[in-house]
C-alpha cells in the first residue's frame, strides 16, 4: 500500500491517529508527487474509494479494470460502490446499490462459473459507511441478474444482435438481504448523523449490527 493510499483509507475509516502519523513534514514531498501521479490521468473517480474498500478486506487491487478489482488467497472480487455527496440539492440516498454495465448473458455465465466474491460499500461525502460481502452465485442475487437479463434478451438461448446489451445491470440492497454478511460498518454516532442519507431498511440493519 503506498503513502496516498494509506491516507485515503485511514482518512474514510476515521483512522485519524494513523491519518496524523503519516501525514507529517517529512512525507510531503512523497505525498504530493505520488498523488499527481495517482490521479492526473485517472478517468475513473470511484479509484480511491474501491482502493479503500480492498484494503479493507484485505484485497490487493488489480490494474487491469477489463477483469477484476481485487484478489487475494480466497480468489478474485469486484468492488461496487455509491457515493452520497450531501452538498448535491437532492443527494440520492444509499440503499445498497451496485451496478453492471454492458451485461450479456455470457458474462452472466461467465460470472456463474467464477463466483467471485462481491464487496458492495457506500460513502457518504467520502466517508465509508458499509461494506457488504456476497459470493455472485447466492441464491437471491443470481436470480435477481437472471430476471433482468431474461426481460431484456429473452432466453439465453437466443442469439444477441450484434452490439446489444444491457447497458446497465442495476442492484440494491432488497437484492441481496438476506445472503450478505456485512463486514464493516461505520461508528452508531456516524450513522445517526448521516441517518436522513440512507434508505430506512438499510439503516435499520446498518444500526441493529453496529457495535
Amino acid at each position: 500500500m503506498n503513502i496516498i493510499d494509506k491516507l485515503i483509507y485511514f482518512y474514510s475509516t476515521d483512522k485519524i491517529q494513523e491519518f496524523n502519523q503519516t501525514l507529517n513534514k517529512e512525507n510531503n514531498k512523497e505525498i504530493i508527487i505520488q498523488l499527481i501521479k495517482q490521479f492526473i490521468n485517472d478517468k475513473n473517480s470511484s479509484t480511491a474509494r474501491e482502493r479503500t474498500i480492498l484494503y479493507e478486506c484485505n484485497y490487493q487491487p488489480l490494474l487491469s479494470k477489463l477483469g477484476y478489482d481485487g484478489q487475494n488467497e480466497e480468489g478474485f472480487c469486484e468492488v461496487k460502490l455509491s457515493n452520497c455527496d450531501t452538498s448535491k440539492q437532492k443527494p440520492e440516498k444509499l440503499n445498497g446499490s451496485g451496478s453492471y454495465s454492458d451485461y450479456t448473458w455470457d458474462r452472466y455465465h461467465k460470472h456463474l462459473k467464477e463466483n467471485p466474491t462481491l464487496l458492495i460499500g457506500g460513502f457518504i461525502d467520502g466517508k465509508l459507511i458499509y461494506i457488504f460481502k456476497i459470493k455472485y452465485d447466492s441464491p437471491k442475487l443470481k436470480t435477481h441478474f437472471y430476471n433482468k437479463l431474461y426481460n431484456y434478451f429473452g432466453d439465453s438461448h437466443l442469439p444477441r444482435k450484434p452490439n446489444h446489451y444491457l447497458r446497465s445491470l442495476q442492484f440494491n440492497y432488497k437484492s441481496y438481504i438476506d445472503d450478505a454478511e456485512l463486514i464493516y460498518i461505520a461508528s452508531k454516532t456516524k450513522l445517526e448523523y448521516y441517518k436522513f442519507y440512507i434508505v430506512k431498511d438499510l439503516y435499520e440493519r446498518l444500526l441493529s449490527e453496529c457495535k
